[in-house]
């Protein structure tokens, strides 16, 4: 009875979205998002360095480098400033005044040790409280960029999506005017053949 019009579904539309931070790409089911190299390496630096950040805050210690050259350089300037101090301000004025015996000498060296064995613990108490807080906020500060450059990617993916559900949205409204058209069409043919079977039998 006639040739009909029965359109293909159209297939999803591939999209690609690219801006300074990433690519995006979309391809039916298939969406996936590739930063910029310089964010990609960021984010592999990241994902080395938080693990081990981790494990000092569950394991805190004086023993890493920074901890040591400030300990080092804590007990130096303490050592010289009480030595000086020590001898100028009490080993000279007894001395000078004859009443330094050694017992007195002792008990004062003594009393010496002790302050700087005080100070050097109270010293590496804050170094040790200090270096929990710094790791800490290094890890929100890595934590942070890390979730910054998700988002980055996911925003251009999102470009991607809106632009190939719009294409495909288009692509479905002319399939729906196609097979309006096509039923149209056929209907037409149908009612031309009643007519001329009609047509037929009048004469």
């Amino acid at each position: 009875m006639g040739n009909t019009f029965a359109p293909s579904k159209p297939s999803y539309a591939s999209v690609t979205s690219i801006n300074p931070y990433a690519t995006a790409y979309v391809n039916g089911a298939v969406t996936r998002y590739v930063l910029n190299n310089f964010l990609t390496n960021q984010n592999k630096t990241i994902e080395e360095t938080v693990p081990n950040l981790f494990q000092n805050l569950s394991n805190p210690s004086l023993d890493n480098p920074i901890s040591l050259a400030r300990r080092r350089a804590f007990t130096s300037a303490l050592y010289n400033q009480s030595q000086n101090a020590f001898e100028n301000n009490v080993i000279s004025p007894l001395s000078q005044r004859r009443m330094l015996r050694s017992s007195l000498l002792n008990d004062l060296s003594n009393n010496l040790q002790s302050n700087q064995a005080s100070q050097i613990a109270n010293f590496n108490n804050e170094e040790l409280a200090n270096a929990l807080n710094d790791t800490q906020s290094l890890i929100n500060f890595y934590m942070d960029r890390y979730r910054d450059n998700a988002s980055y990617g996911q925003a251009t993916l999102q470009n991607a999506l809106n632009h190939a559900n719009s294409v495909n949205s288009f692509n479905n409204r002319t399939l729906s005017s196609g097979n309006s058209f096509g039923q149209n069409y056929n209907q037409y043919i149908r009612t031309a053949a009643q007519i001329a079977a009609i047509a037929s039998m009048i004469i």
